[in-house]
């Protein structure tokens, strides 16, 4: 579907792309606008968003409702959202559970993400009353999006972004003593020493998809697993091909030079504790922790932060996003903390 539009002198065209093909068609102007908004992150990247889809968003009646939006042939701005049938939802591809921000793309210098809603609300012609929810929003574009849309709402969330600069200090020894205190720098340490002394423990940096997945891909859907069942939360291993998932995204974020994994072994050649993430320019994102809870009273999660820091800092990577959850390890780490805010526009 297209629709004619106008901003004042400039005129407008939107597409919206609910078919693989139509996706197919925007993808190389897509991974343009990715790479030049300062609105980018790894859950707005095509990479993430259709190998969620063609995983997980298809089994669960999911469909694509990806708006475009172009300036002659440029695309200026780009909503990655999904239809969920079931629930009357539109939100970003991904979802509540997968995508940690729903953040709209948008050129530098230019505000469009108010003309992407605007228009996300007049092409839904459905019989069905639909709401279009962004769960988390991060601070930068809460100001692009609130105010101008009589029927949005705007709320805090109870979770906030937590980002560990690594500037903050010279090393990563002072930077633990600023975010967390002296006495959780001690226990750290401490924590480190006693889990060397056990095991001699290495840190591997994995700079190949397949290797990673190979070696710690099981490791983590299944400790996660365990990790549901032991805490009662939703266990999103259950969801249908989740490991397909995982395989898939590492496939391509490291197709697209976009994927961290990291992973501290033992003495005796098992995880001690891993990681899957991705990577954006000098900021690590920590997107999938899991350890093992045989090392439980070493801190073995702590002391993969606390590893993957060093190398980070050896690396020449500035900063490590901790995303959202208001785990007390995130507070203990961060030298920055941002609200999250959730937007719900309904649509009748």
């Amino acid at each position: 579907m297209v629709r004619n539009c106008e901003k004042g002198k400039d005129k407008y065209y939107t597409k919206l792309c609910t078919s693989e093909n139509d996706i197919e068609s925007i993808l190389t102007p897509w991974d343009q606008l990715w790479l030049n908004s300062n609105k980018s992150n790894p859950f707005n990247h095509h990479s993430f968003c259709l190998t969620w889809y063609s995983t997980i968003g298809k089994e669960c009646q999911i469909k694509p409702f990806i708006i475009a939006m172009f300036k002659k042939d440029s695309l200026e701005a780009l909503a990655p959202l999904c239809l969920n049938i079931k629930d009357r939802i539109i939100t970003s591809m991904g979802g509540k559970e997968f995508a940690d921000y729903h953040d709209i793309l948008i050129r530098n210098k230019n505000n469009l993400s108010k003309i992407l809603i605007e228009i996300a609300a007049k092409i839904e012609h459905r019989k069905h009353d639909y709401k279009i929810i962004l769960y988390r929003i991060r601070e930068n574009q809460l100001d692009e999006l609130v105010g101008l849309y009589g029927k949005w709402k705007h709320q805090k969330t109870n979770s906030h972004r937590y980002l560990i600069d690594l500037r903050t200090a010279k090393n990563i020894d002072n930077l633990i003593k600023i975010t967390g205190g002296s006495k959780y720098s001690l226990d750290t340490h401490r924590c480190r020493r006693h889990l060397k002394d056990l095991t001699s423990y290495e840190l591997r940096w994995y700079n190949e998809a397949d290797t990673a997945f190979s070696e710690i891909g099981e490791f983590i859907i299944n400790t996660k697993r365990r990790q549901y069942q032991r805490t009662g939360a939703p266990d999103l291993t259950k969801k249908p091909n989740y490991n397909k998932f995982i395989r898939s995204l590492l496939n391509e974020t490291y197709k697209y030079s976009a994927g961290f994994a990291v992973a501290l072994y033992g003495s005796n050649g098992d995880p001690i504790a891993a990681q899957i993430g991705f990577k954006t320019g000098t900021t690590l994102i920590w997107y999938l922790p899991a350890y093992s809870i045989n090392y439980r009273s070493y801190s073995p999660g702590r002391i993969l932060i606390l590893e993957t820091l060093y190398m980070a800092k050896k690396k020449g990577y500035e900063m490590m996003d901790l995303t959202w959850g208001d785990d007390p390890y995130k507070r203990k780490w961060s030298t920055k903390i941002d609200q999250l805010y959730r937007l719900d526009l309904e649509l009748n």
